[in-house]
């Protein structure tokens, strides 16, 4: 049986367990899916690409990005690397 990396962590079903993705769906969920009722999967998708492009990317802060959000987090760390 192979040994699996020091960084591997498992859900009780043995499978990767992913902290990030499971935090992102989490929030999902509770700022936007569970307020709202969808007549279709149309207005579901196009509720959740706007929630994601327009607000989660552009003017959410994560924790994981030293409270910036992803769109200035990405903007600095190209600043960063012109200035280096």
């Amino acid at each position: 049986m192979r040994e699996k990396p020091l960084n591997y962590v498992s859900n009780l079903m043995g499978e990767p367990h992913n902290a990030v993705a499971e935090s992102f769906f989490g929030t999902l969920k509770n700022e936007l899916i569970h307020h709202k009722v969808y007549q279709t999967r149309r207005q579901a998708r196009q509720d959740i690409f706007e929630y994601i492009e327009v607000f989660y990317n552009r003017f959410r802060m994560h924790s994981t990005l030293n409270y910036k959000s992803p769109e200035d987090y990405e903007n600095e760390r190209k600043t960063t690397k012109l200035c280096v």
